[in-house]
C-alpha cells in the first residue's frame, strides 16, 4: 500500500483494487479503510484472525467514514494451497538452520 501511495502521489488509494490470498486481519483491514482502498478481493477466509467477514467485518462497518467493496472466496482452494505450501517451505527451511 505504501508503494501504491508513492506511485499515485497521494495517501488516498481511491480507485485501487487490492488482491490478496488471505482475509486481512484487523490491523490490515483498518489500514485498507483508512487509506480509502475501493475494493478488496481475497481468496481464503481466516477463521482465527479475519476481520473482513470471519470474526469482524471492518470493511463494511457503518461507523467508519469509508467502506470498501469486498469479494471473498475467489480461488479459495488455490489460495489455501499456496499459503499451506509457503508455510511448509518456511518451516522446513527453519529446521535446516
Amino acid at each position: 500500500m505504501d508503494a501504491a501511495a508513492r506511485s499515485m502521489g497521494a495517501w488516498r488509494l481511491s480507485g485501487v483494487t487490492l488482491y490478496v490470498t488471505l482475509e486481512p486481519c484487523a490491523m490490515c483491514a483498518g489500514a485498507l479503510v483508512q487509506s480509502r482502498v475501493t475494493r478488496l478481493v481475497f481468496g481464503a477466509m481466516d477463521p482465527k484472525a479475519g476481520a473482513v467477514g470471519s470474526l469482524y467485518n471492518l470493511a463494511e462497518e457503518p461507523r467508519h467514514n469509508h467502506r470498501l467493496q469486498v469479494s471473498s472466496g475467489i480461488l479459495a482452494d488455490e489460495s489455501r494451497l499456496l499459503l499451506k505450501s509457503f508455510f511448509e517451505r518456511l518451516r522446513a527451511k527453519k529446521q535446516k538452520n
